[in-house]
């Protein structure tokens, strides 16, 4: 389980809800989002991939959620392969399956 090993991590692409430490209001639009990054949650380590960046899927918008990071973790898993690729440059989202 991912969550109990965050070295383990979670891939880019990764469909995702609110975790058991949620405390972001309703950035999610309370549906499903993609993993688009990993990333450090302190400027200080960003080395340290304990982090995540999200796309929401009902909102478009991005957002930063600790995944291991203060031994929080903010989202959860929905699926255990990737589902999804991202694109930056044209901000648009490759689904693969559901």
């Amino acid at each position: 389980d991912n969550e109990k090993h965050p070295e383990l991590g979670l891939a880019v692409g990764t469909k995702v809800s609110r975790g058991q430490d949620w405390r972001w209001n309703n950035q999610d639009n309370e549906g499903c989002g993609v993993i688009v990054a990993k990333m450090g949650w302190r400027q200080q380590s960003p080395e340290t991939l304990d982090a995540v960046k999200v796309l929401w899927v009902a909102n478009g918008k991005l957002f930063n959620y600790r995944y291991g990071a203060d031994g929080a973790y903010d989202i959860k898993a929905l699926s255990e392969q990737p589902i999804a690729l991202y694109h930056p440059k044209n901000l648009s989202l490759e689904v693969f399956s559901e």
